[in-house]
């Protein structure tokens, strides 16, 4: 019997992978580190950073040729659209471990480069370093093309920003020890035969990258309907905030990578430094992004891509003014030139990670990212490969440049700086215009970290996670309040939650301590709407407190609560926020209601609000109020209606202290103001009242007080005040000398009258 292989149906399709759950992304998340951990070190070990450029200089490549080789290991990056359909049926994680074992073996023929040297030349050594620099390129393309949709799969979105932090992190860290270790490695003469050792050694930490991403999951082959073309790849660029971002970062690249490139260069020709001491600035930078990464990659997944992206863009711009200004040959050069490398650190990160984020979260559609990343990478290989060869073309066209402006010197280096600054600026307004939906401005960014006490903030919101028992979480969270700081609200969100009725009591608390935010007024609001009283009324509170003009319909709907308590607090609240439109309803209440707890506030907020109708009703309410503390608010309120307040509260803390010398001190000043202009019945009546005063016999102080109010001449004196000054003396008068309150009002009421006098 004959066996015949069967063929396939031409209509049948791959079967659809089954989709990879958050579970088996975060278990493959620290394989994800190592992978690109051992990646980076294998990429700083051999053709990206200063050991590449400080090995074509050594074999006395001209600045062109230098050029030229850095461009073809980026060119081959327009490659990518063409072979993306390959690569996804290959499988996206199978043609990143395949390519890039493929990178790692072409490597090894760079040992042989020494021998090429001794035995032909420069030009043949030029010659086969661009073929060998070719083809790890071509190979890198391919594994680019398929890690990159790969890793828009085995990141979850939520957490992205966090482990690119981290990631970077770690690849910082052990960049910043490869670059070290390299610079020892090559010292102070850069002999060829040093840079072997390091091209061996990048060999095996290609082979762990590749063993690492056997524990990654995704990257399956896609089904055939997916597998992209050309054509359909060009489609992407109807996407208007794919094109914008294309536009950002290719300008972003060739701004500021000519430069990069050529920074050991400059440092080792212009300002002095040897060829060691050039990796070491490389290794600033590093430092750099590895302090700064996780706050670079919290900022992202809290506030946005865009902003961190933008800020890292302007941060870039700012490093090539300070290349310019380092002084050359100077002993404090190296100094200098590792702080300028450290601060390039710290932008490169940042904007590496906002734009990461924002590509991969909020522009690169799941179903489409074989697409969107196939272009990305040919556009980037086509901008980074043109930023190469023009930045060694511009260096060696201007080699004879030379001269000073100012205390600065000019030389070939100084177009690559202007370019570097005023390029990225151009970027940043492109990118400024991408539309993405629920992330903070710019702007606001920065001035998160410029409003309240940001180390406070971050020091709290830290021990505020890590807090384990009740009373420390409490305390965590009064020192979030505390630090006034916007970087803050969603740890108080986070408390505003907590099982805990502590926790949640003083995140009300803290949260009345910040500056008004539209998610935390909501918090509050939806807090008070669930008409909670122990909870609803500290709301209630704050949210006058806070001063955010959205919690008014939430503080109307308040006055309506099952709660007295709640609507007391709401009453408040809205005169505070000085709500007129309320001002009918709260006299209509006040008239109406009988208990005196609600009353007492109705009156509050009515004074607030300038409510000078309510006088008679508010002096009733004085009157038959027994606890003297609440006599003394509705006191205060009617002391706003006549005039300010902060002028009764200062008389009344000095009656406290000596209620005699008080009253008796205020009598004497309004009686010199008011000299000439009074009857002399009037200044009689006033002289006893002062001097019984001054003997601290306040029945008879207060009785002469009281009896000289009739005799004032009244006219130009608003109808409140009247009333107020009326009543007030009315009620001495029959023996009330032993209510401070009416005593203190009518001497507030008489200054402000003496004050519409003059």
């Amino acid at each position: 019997m004959k066996w015949t292989r069967r063929k396939k149906p031409k209509d049948a399709q791959t079967p659809v992978p089954r989709e990879v759950t958050n579970v088996e992304k975060m278990s493959g998340l620290p394989w994800a580190v190592v992978m690109s951990t051992s990646n980076s070190i294998f990429a700083y070990l051999t053709l990206f950073g200063s050991v590449m450029v400080l090995f074509l200089n050594q074999l006395q490549f001209s600045k062109t040729q230098i050029g030229l080789t850095l461009g073809v290991l980026h060119f081959t990056g327009v490659l990518a659209v063409f072979v993306v359909q390959f690569v996804s049926r290959l499988g996206f994680k199978r043609a990143f471990q395949i390519f890039m074992s493929a990178r790692a073996a072409v490597i090894i023929f760079l040992l042989f480069t020494p021998f090429i040297w001794d035995h032909y030349g420069q030009q043949v050594v030029f010659s086969y370093v661009i073929i060998i620099v070719g083809l790890f390129a071509v190979f890198r393309t391919m594994a680019i093309t398929g890690w990159m949709p790969w890793a828009r799969e085995y990141i979850p979105d939520a957490v992205r920003g966090k482990f690119t932090a981290i990631s970077n992190i770690f690849t910082s860290f052990s960049g910043f020890l490869t670059v070290l270790v390299a610079g020892w490695v090559i010292g102070e003469s850069g002999e060829l035969q040093n840079f072997m050792y390091l091209f061996a050694a990048s060999v095996f930490f290609a082979a762990v990258t590749v063993t690492a991403s056997r524990r990654v999951p995704g990257g399956v082959p896609l089904p055939r309907e997916e597998k992209s073309h050309l054509k359909k790849v060009l489609t992407t660029l109807k996407d208007n905030s794919f094109l914008l971002f294309l536009l950002g970062t290719g300008l972003i690249t060739l701004g500021t990578e000519p430069m990069n490139a050529f920074i050991p260069l400059f440092l080792s020709e212009e300002v002095g430094l040897s060829a060691g001491n050039t990796i070491y600035i490389q290794a600033a930078a590093m430092l750099g992004g590895i302090l700064t990464s996780y706050l670079w990659g919290w900022a992202a997944d809290r506030y946005g891509s865009k902003p961190v992206m933008i800020w890292g863009v302007i941060f870039r711009a700012i490093v090539p003014l300070l290349w310019f200004v380092i002084p050359r040959e100077a002993a404090y050069s190296l100094l200098l030139a590792l702080v300028i490398s450290f601060l390039s650190g710290v932008a490169s990160i940042g904007f590496a990670i906002g734009s990461s984020r924002m590509l991969f979260v909020n522009i690169v559609p799941g179903a489409k990212s074989g697409d969107y990343m196939a272009l990305f990478t040919t556009w980037g290989g086509l901008t980074w490969a043109i930023s190469q060869v023009t930045g060694g073309w511009i260096l060696d066209a201007g080699k004879g440049v030379s001269g000073q402006l100012w205390i600065f010197s000019v030389d070939s280096y100084v177009i690559l700086f202007l370019l570097a600054l005023i390029v990225p600026l151009g970027s940043a307004w492109l990118m400024n215009r991408i539309k993405v939906k629920s992330e903070v401005s710019t702007g606001k960014l920065a001035a998160m970290f410029l409003h309240g006490n940001p180390l406070m903030a971050f020091n709290s919101m830290i021990r505020f996670q890590r807090a384990k028992d009740e009373r420390s979480k409490v305390s965590m969270t009064e020192k979030l309040g505390k630090s006034r700081s916007p970087l803050t609200v969603e740890e108080l969100l986070e408390a505003l939650a907590d099982p805990r009725f502590n926790v949640r009591f003083e995140a009300i608390i803290s949260i009345a301590r910040t500056d008004p935010d539209p998610r935390l007024t909501r918090a509050l609001c939806t807090l008070l709407e669930r008409g909670e009283p122990a909870l609803s009324v500290v709301a209630a509170w704050a949210l006058g407190r806070i001063g955010d003009l959205e919690a008014l319909t939430t503080l109307r709907e308040g006055l309506g609560a099952p709660y007295r308590s709640i609507q007391a607090h709401s009453a408040r609240s809205l005169g505070t926020l000085l709500d007129a439109e309320m001002k009918p309803e709260l006299l209509r209440r006040l008239t109406e209601e009988q208990d005196p707890g609600l009353k007492i506030a109705f009156s509050s907020a009515l004074g607030n609000l300038g409510a000078v109708e309510a006088v008679p009703e508010i002096l009733t309410l004085l009157a038959e109020t027994e606890d003297q503390f609440l006599r003394l608010e509705v006191a205060l309120t009617l002391a706003r209606l006549v005039g300010e307040e902060s002028k009764f509260v200062r008389l009344l803390r000095s009656a406290r202290q000596d209620a005699g010398t008080a009253a008796s001190q205020i009598l004497i000043e309004i009686s010199r103001k008011l000299a000439g202009s009074q009857s002399e019945e009037l200044n009689t009546n006033w002289e006893a009242s002062i001097d019984a005063f001054a003997q601290n016999d306040l029945e008879l102080g207060a009785t002469h007080l009281a009896e000289g109010v009739p005799l004032l001449n009244l006219e130009g004196l608003d109808p409140a005040a009247q009333q107020v000054l009326t009543a007030s003396a009315e009620y001495l008068t029959v023996g009330g000398d032993q209510r401070i309150d009416f005593l203190v009002l009518l001497l507030h009421t008489l200054s402000h009258f003496v004050e519409s006098q003059l």
